[in-house]
């Protein structure tokens, strides 16, 4: 990208199509003038990098909103993963984890039929490794919605895995295949739980989904 960003603008990259164009937000400042600033706080790195900027089409400042509620919902309404709070008087600490800067995620909840589950390994060796997961859709069909692996304790699994033994079947109970169809071993799509998710990844499966619990 750096490099195609000096070409000439008569020269196109092969294969390229000049179908949308490319705007670089800048957001944040952390060397100035030969200077590290990043120890100064976020409210004067953002006006010193604000005061440095020849705005234009490629190039432009990224504002903050001060009203995070509001930007938040906002951000929920056009499908986004979620929104960055910083801390306005917050230094810029490189490689490490900080309260300065926080990103909140949109997550939703949803009820789930499983349909099956992986073989475990390791520490999961005598017990699962993660749920096939069906969702019912507006239509009343089925539509897999991928695997689950995460949410559970112990106790938990231990519960599943004997309720898991008296309906289990022989025939996978949804079209879709899976890279796991082998090693999986198939349910009677009876049991609903409750799944907590970010997003529907592009192939219509949960995106970083948990387990929360077994609705009865």
């Amino acid at each position: 990208v750096i490099s195609r960003m000096h070409q000439k603008a008569s020269s196109k990259p092969k294969g390229s199509i000049p179908k949308y164009q490319v705007v670089c937000y800048l957001f944040d400042c952390l060397f100035l003038d030969g200077k590290y600033i990043d120890n100064e706080p976020l409210n004067r790195r953002k006006s010193w990098l604000h005061s440095s900027l020849r705005m234009n089409n490629f190039y432009r400042y990224s504002e903050s909103i001060k009203d995070g509620k509001e930007l938040f919902d906002a951000g929920r309404l056009l499908g986004l993963e979620g929104v960055m709070a910083k801390e306005i008087k917050g230094t810029y600490q490189p490689g490490s984890r900080s309260d300065n800067w926080l990103k909140v995620k949109y997550r939703s909840k949803t009820e789930c039929l499983i349909a099956g589950f992986t073989k475990g390994e390791g520490d999961r060796e005598a017990l699962f490794g993660a749920l096939h997961l069906l969702e019912a859709t507006d239509e009343g069909e089925n539509t897999y919605r991928g695997k689950v692996g995460t949410g559970f304790d112990l106790k938990t699994m231990r519960k599943l895995l004997k309720i898991f033994n008296k309906i289990t079947i022989s025939e996978k109970p949804f079209e879709t295949k899976t890279e796991d169809d082998k090693k999986s071993i198939w349910l009677n799509p009876v049991l609903r739980c409750e799944i907590e998710y970010a997003s529907l990844s592009s192939n219509d499966t949960f995106r970083e989904p948990v387990f929360i619990k077994l609705i009865k």
